[in-house]
C-alpha cells in the first residue's frame, strides 16, 4: 500500500513538473525573470477594454502582431514607480512592429495628472499611457497585485505573467522578450 502512495505521488510530481514547461517558453525565465510564470497553455485576453490618449476604448486585440509586455501600475504603488524607468528602458531597447511595452494606469486621478507623474516626476519618455479608472480590464486579467505585468504573444494570449516587481531593464529580461518573440513568431 505504502509502495502505491509513493508511486502515485511520484507520478504526480512529475506531472506537476510538466505543468508551465509544455509549451518549452520556461527555458526563458532565468536569473531575474526566473519569477517569470509562463502557462502551459496560451489565454485568450480579457474582453475588456482599456482607455488609450484620447480616452478611446481599446483591447489587447487591436494590437494584434506584435508582443506586448503589459504593466498594471499606478502612482500610489511605490514597486510600481520603481521599474516605470525600467519599463522605458526596455521600450527604448526593444519596442518595434513586433514589440511593445504598454503601461496601464490604475489610478482614478485624471489622466492629465496621471501623464504629467509619468513623464516629469518618473522621467519615462518612451511609454505610452493607457487608463483603467474603472479596473475593468485589471479585473478582467485577474489581477490583484500591483504591479503585475502580463505578456501576451502576437495572437493576443496570455502567455505567461509576474506578480509584483521585477528586473526588466536588464540582460535576463531582454533574453526573455527577444525569446518569446523568436519562438511564437508566425
Amino acid at each position: 500500500m505504502v509502495e502505491k502512495l509513493f508511486a502515485i505521488a511520484a507520478m504526480a510530481l512529475a506531472l506537476a513538473a510538466c505543468g508551465p514547461r509544455e509549451n518549452g517558453l520556461q527555458r526563458f525565465a532565468q536569473g531575474d525573470m526566473a519569477t517569470f510564470e509562463f502557462r502551459a497553455v496560451p489565454q485568450e485576453a480579457a474582453e475588456a477594454s482599456f482607455l488609450d490618449a484620447e480616452g478611446g476604448k481599446v483591447r489587447i486585440a487591436d494590437f494584434q502582431g506584435q508582443v506586448l509586455l503589459v504593466n498594471f501600475w499606478a502612482t500610489w504603488c511605490a514597486p510600481c514607480v520603481r521599474e516605470m524607468p525600467q519599463l522605458d528602458a526596455l521600450q527604448a531597447a526593444l519596442g518595434s512592429s513586433a514589440f511593445q511595452v504598454i503601461t496601464i494606469s490604475s489610478d482614478r486621478r485624471p489622466r492629465a495628472d496621471v501623464e504629467t507623474f509619468l513623464r516629469e516626476d518618473i522621467g519615462a519618455q518612451n511609454l505610452a499611457l493607457y487608463m483603467d479608472n474603472n479596473l475593468g480590464f485589471s479585473l478582467g486579467s485577474q489581477v490583484t497585485v500591483w504591479p503585475t505585468t502580463i505578456l501576451f504573444d502576437a495572437q493576443g494570449r496570455e502567455i505567461g505573467r509576474i506578480a509584483g516587481p521585477a528586473e526588466w531593464d536588464g540582460e535576463d529580461a531582454r533574453a526573455l522578450i527577444e525569446g518569446v518573440i523568436a519562438a511564437t513568431a508566425d
